[in-house]
């Protein structure tokens, strides 16, 4: 459903730019070229609003499994959130061990802006707080 949404918003972004920039000839140029503006503007907005307000939670249980089958360690995380500018993920709370032998306040994993549009993620910097092993 989201993908279908983002396609019909580019498909129109695209076509209100043919029109706003004389590709196809109308009386409603000027109009065109003052939607197609609005339309990048918007399309920014969301794009560093979203990571803000977007669900998070979901996510958690798997990459909990994912990183449990790393570690070959039960791994829990309590939170997460992110944001966009600059692109950063921080997990709150984190355990590792049965006997949570390892305990994180949070940690932020700061990315590489350009691998973000790529398949493997490349993180730049990843700060841990509140550090404890038992």
């Amino acid at each position: 459903m989201t993908t279908l949404l983002v396609a019909v918003v580019l498909i129109g972004m695209i076509l209100t730019g043919l029109y706003a920039f004389g590709t196809f000839s109308t009386p409603y140029t000027e109009a065109f070229r003052v939607g197609f503006y609005l339309l990048i503007a918007l399309a920014l907005v969301v794009l560093v609003v979203l990571p803000y307000v977007y669900p998070l939670q979901e996510y958690v249980a798997p990459l909990e499994k994912r990183l449990s089958a790393q570690l070959k360690q039960p791994v829990r995380i309590v939170g997460m959130s992110a944001a966009s500018l600059p692109p950063k993920l921080q997990l709150q709370s984190v355990t590792v061990g049965s006997a949570q032998e390892v305990k994180v306040g949070s940690i932020v994993l700061n990315f590489d802006f350009l691998s973000l549009l790529s398949e493997i993620k490349v993180i730049s910097n990843a700060d841990l707080q509140d550090v404890s092993i038992d």
